[in-house]
C-alpha cells in the first residue's frame, strides 16, 4: 500500500540498471591491483563505486573472513569485528571465549 497520491514509480527508479558481475570487466589498474590483488569481491566494488575506501573496506573484511575461517577451523576462536553502515559507521566487539 502506498501514501496517498503515491505509486510504484514513486518509490522506484525505473531507470536503473543493476551492476552484474563479468570478470571480464573487472578493473586491472594499478590501484585496483594495488588494494584488491586479484580477490573479485573487492575488484567489483571498486569498479562499481570507484571508491578506494570502500574496497579497502571489502578487502579488510575479506581476510578477516579468512582469518576467522582458519581460527575456527583450527579450534581458536577470537575477537570479531562486526560492521555494517546506516548513514554512518557503528562497531561492536564481540567476544567470544575459547573452548576449553
Amino acid at each position: 500500500m502506498y501514501a496517498s497520491g503515491k505509486t510504484y514509480s514513486d518509490y522506484n527508479d525505473l531507470s536503473f540498471t543493476p551492476a552484474f558481475l563479468d570478470p571480464a570487466n573487472l578493473p586491472t589498474d594499478a590501484t585496483a591491483t594495488a588494494i584488491c590483488g586479484g580477490n573479485e569481491a573487492c575488484l567489483f566494488d571498486y569498479m562499481t563505486t570507484e571508491d578506494e575506501s570502500f574496497a579497502q573496506e571489502t578487502i579488510n573484511l575479506v581476510i578477516e573472513h579468512e582469518q576467522a575461517q582458519n581460527d575456527t577451523q583450527q579450534g581458536n576462536l577470537r575477537l570479531l569485528h562486526v560492521y555494517y553502515r546506516i548513514w554512518k559507521e557503528r562497531i561492536w566487539d564481540i567476544s567470544i571465549p575459547k573452548c576449553p
